[in-house]
């Protein structure tokens, strides 16, 4: 394992042991505030000094509903850490944890509505404080609708998912879209044509808007029909090309018989003319000297 990946093993596995600490510490110490009369060296036994300065804060500061989300942020980017999840979805999760942090506690200091200068466990003292004064400046109703817009902005921003869309209703339009579409195929369908031309035709404006070229539908209608004729007469014409070669073929195996031309016989040498024994005798008298050489 070479050093990045030691280093990121060693990373991811610190996040998620942290995000483990975390959510320990807030339950040791929702267990303590349930419980009354615990105190806090017995927390400190449980968690130590680190865990209960780590929960107490973040609960005194966000409340309890917001800190119980807080051990997700380092969970989730420690998937990352160990390639359970893409960068992108990474950052939207860390993102949509962040302002679920963030913007829980307003929604609960808008229900409570709790007076300045108070703070409590649900809400936290980020929450009483950013709602008092969001009431100060846009009044009751005001503060729930800017409570739901940012909330919207962060669900449309990191799940892509839109509330105000759910409770609406979706747009017409895409079914509206549809219905030529289908209208088209099923054009296509009864001209025998493909879809991609079936889908082509469904977006052909109707001939009333385009007084200038009224028979456009019929000339495209005629075209596709003479397509498809020519498609059922092309297997014919194949089957009919392949018999004609087959004869081609047949014919070729039986070529025509060729006479027995023979060449002039002025384009042959001459055979030389013999002496009879003429060269027994000069082998003769080779020999007799060969002999006598010897």
């Amino acid at each position: 394992m070479t050093s990045p990946q030691l280093k990121r093993e060693i990373v991811g596995i610190a996040l998620l042991m942290f995000a483990v600490f975390l959510a320990g510490a807030l339950t040791v110490l929702g267990l303590a505030q349930v419980r009354t009369g615990v105190s806090i060296t017995a927390i400190k036994e449980h968690v130590g000094p680190v865990g209960y300065y780590l929960a107490f804060p973040l609960v005194a500061f966000v409340g309890w509903p917001a800190a119980l989300m807080a051990p997700f942020a380092p969970a989730v980017h420690a998937l990352r850490v160990f390639g359970r999840l893409g960068s992108e979805t990474d950052r939207k999760w860390m993102m949509f944890f962040g302002g679920v942090v963030a913007l829980t506690p307003i929604g609960v200091g808008l229900a409570m509505h709790m007076p300045a200068g108070e703070s409590s466990t649900a809400a936290g003292l980020w929450g009483t404080l950013v709602a008092f004064y969001w009431r100060q400046w846009f009044g009751v109703f005001g503060a729930w609708l800017a409570w739901v817009l940012a909330t919207s902005a962060l669900t449309v921003a990191t799940l892509a998912w839109n509330p105000i869309r759910a409770l609406v209703g979706r747009d017409t339009l895409p079914e509206a879209a549809a219905a030529p579409e289908s209208a088209g195929r099923k054009r296509g369908k009864a001209t025998g044509i493909s879809d991609i031309a079936a889908a082509a035709l469904a977006l052909e404006p109707p001939a009333e808007e385009m007084p200038a070229l009224p028979d456009i539908a019929d000339a495209r209608t005629a075209a596709a029909l003479a397509e498809k004729k020519s498609r059922k007469r092309k297997p014919k014409a194949e089957a009919s090309a392949a018999e004609g070669g087959e004869s081609a073929f047949g014919d070729m195996a039986e070529p025509e018989s060729i006479g027995d031309e023979l060449p002039p016989t002025d384009l042959l040498t001459e055979i030389p003319l013999r002496y009879g024994d003429t060269g027994k005798q000069a082998l003769d008298a080779m020999g007799l000297k060969l002999m006598d050489a010897l």
